[in-house]
């Protein structure tokens, strides 16, 4: 692909890739404009192995691994499928807390355990894999089951 091509292919997605950006950025512009600079970069610079067919998919998908390995360096110590339980602090009498948080489904779980280590919404879609209303949702309900159990003790 020479410099024209690239031009006419992937400049006029820029708009795209910076909405996706801010999208999983959770609407911090500054951020996701770098984000797609630097994809831009790395296309720019791999722009004889692209393939003009594919390459709106290509742009998008960069910005999105680009986006999760921001998320995930800004928290580099958790890794969500070997993400460890909750556990109740030693001596603490909220244990049962803790036994309610670990009998729900493990969706609920996952983004309710993300919720209290401090992720943002925006944060657990991204590492999670899903849209932000998704996991708004999951938290609502997983909240509400916790209700539920809770008030059976």
């Amino acid at each position: 692909m020479d410099a024209l091509e690239f031009k006419q292919l992937i400049v006029p997605l820029y708009s795209g890739m910076l909405a996706l950006a801010t999208r999983m950025t959770g609407g911090d512009t500054d951020s996701a404009a770098d984000i797609v600079q630097e994809t831009l970069a790395h296309l720019w610079e791999r722009r004889e192995a692209l393939n003009a067919s594919n390459v709106k998919s290509l742009c998008m998908v960069s910005v999105r691994n680009r986006c999760l390995n921001t998320i995930r360096s800004a928290h580099p110590n958790v890794r969500i499928d070997e993400a460890p339980p909750l556990h109740a602090p030693p001596h603490s009498d909220n244990t049962y807390i803790y036994e309610a948080i670990e009998s729900l489904p493990e969706s609920y779980r996952k983004t309710i355990t993300l919720s209290m280590r401090g992720f943002s919404n925006q944060e657990i879609a991204s590492l999670l894999n899903l849209n932000h209303d998704n996991v708004r949702q999951l938290i609502s309900r997983g909240r509400r089951q916790l209700r539920n159990i809770l008030s059976k003790l």
